[in-house]
């Protein structure tokens, strides 16, 4: 079902929304995290390290998630264009019932016609 891949579509799309706040979050407590390590001074260097990879980590994840929003929405618009093109297929289909429909009651008249002409 087309839909239904849009609803998923949408909820992915809340779930890289979490997932970028957390990316956020991550980037605050990694900046705090530096600046907690440059007040300590030299004690402070072996956590300055880990703020650094924590940062570096947020980046990463903000990275990935960039990445699936773009496959997101690449598979919403193939899902919208499937979905037109079904549409549009099933409105060519009614049409071409709708002129066979017609087609059929010319051959109909031609019969009758024919069938008047022989027995004239």
């Amino acid at each position: 079902d087309i839909s239904r891949l849009n609803n998923q579509s949408e909820s992915i799309d809340d779930m890289v929304e979490t997932i970028r706040k957390f990316a956020m979050q991550t980037r605050l407590i990694a900046l705090n995290a530096a600046i907690e390590a440059a007040r300590a001074g030299a004690s402070g260097r072996s956590f300055a390290v880990v703020a650094a990879e924590v940062r570096n980590l947020a980046a990463s994840v903000s990275s990935a998630t960039e990445e699936i929003e773009q496959v997101v929405a690449s598979n919403s618009q193939l899902a919208k264009d499937v979905l037109c093109g079904i549409e549009n297929s099933l409105m060519n289909t009614r049409e071409g019932v709708t002129l066979m429909r017609e087609a059929g009651e010319v051959m109909t008249s031609i019969q009758r016609n024919a069938a008047g002409v022989e027995t004239a």
